[in-house]
């Protein structure tokens, strides 16, 4: 008897409480400002409503994950990570960093990465003539780079290096020497005709 009274005077109380609610707000005393602390930064999210707006953000708005630029003359190419979409990384066109025209993928065979896909954290360069997009295949093969003249492809089949760990990344040195870097850290010198380091490596 005891229990069913303690179990009707919980009811009431929870029943008054959902057929009665407060009229009262919540207190948004001593409540911080959602964007407490951001005066003066120019990346601010409260927009001046007396400026005009000469662009909008996102400048290529959807599921562009990653984006890595080159310049070439006066373009810009732009890469994005595809993760396991395909076709797998979109290639970019731009004159001016705002208005971006998709014009190709670097995988847009399925024999390219035959063992699977999941591309993270691309990267494109240039060097004489030559375009170079080199990745990581997550879970499978590792990193590796394709090559292209006409960015819009084709572009070629995978060519795999030895560098360890993820997102690396392609430089080349006034000389004509290429490095490869990646998340271990370790600059390696590398054959591009070989893909091979030549080499020792080098912890940055």
């Amino acid at each position: 008897m005891m229990k069913r009274s303690l179990l009707l005077i919980l009811l009431l109380s929870v029943t008054g409480s959902v057929l009665y609610p407060r009229d009262t707000p919540p207190s948004t005393r001593n409540r911080p400002s959602a964007f407490a602390g951001m005066g003066g930064n120019a990346f601010t999210a409260i927009s001046d409503p007396d400026k005009p707006v000469t662009y909008n953000n996102p400048v290529i708005p959807g599921f562009w994950s990653d984006p890595s630029v080159c310049r070439v003359g006066k373009d810009y190419y732009l890469v994005n990570s595809t993760f396991e979409y395909f076709p797998g990384v979109p290639v970019f066109h731009s004159k001016d960093l705002v208005n971006w025209e998709l014009i190709g993928y670097c995988i847009d065979r399925s024999s390219q990465l035959p063992k699977g896909l999941n591309i993270f954290a691309t990267t494109i360069r240039y060097h004489e003539g030559t375009f170079y997009m080199i990745t990581t295949n997550m879970g499978a093969e590792g990193n590796f780079y394709v090559t292209a003249t006409d960015p819009a492809g084709p572009w070629s089949d995978p060519v795999f290096i030895e560098a360890q760990g993820i997102d690396p990344d392609l430089f080349f040195d006034d000389d004509g020497k290429a490095y490869v870097i990646s998340s271990t850290f370790i600059l390696h010198e590398i054959d591009l005709k070989t893909s091979k380091f030549i080499s020792e490596g080098r912890k940055l």
